[in-house]
């Protein structure tokens, strides 16, 4: 999955959980999912490219690293 690709489907899972008022818990979901593809981006901007202001910065670093952490201990994240 491309960069782009990734950004589209968290927008999209962002967007869609304003209605539920889960916007934050899907932010950090959305992260979490696409770590991979986050690996090497700027906290700064993927908060930019998602419409979170800058002060999400150590939101997004967290997430980051609690997914490497579960990576560590030999967990990983997969859609049934």
């Amino acid at each position: 999955m491309t960069l782009e690709e990734a950004y589209a489907e968290m927008r999209k899972m962002i967007e869609g959980s304003r209605a539920r008022r889960e916007r934050s818990s899907a932010f950090h979901a959305a992260i979490m999912l696409h770590a991979d593809a986050l690996a090497d981006v700027d906290a700064y901007e993927i908060c930019s490219q998602l419409g979170f202001t800058p002060t999400h910065y150590t939101e997004v670093r967290k997430t980051l690293k609690a997914n490497a952490i579960l990576r560590r201990m030999g967990y990983k994240l997969v859609k049934e």
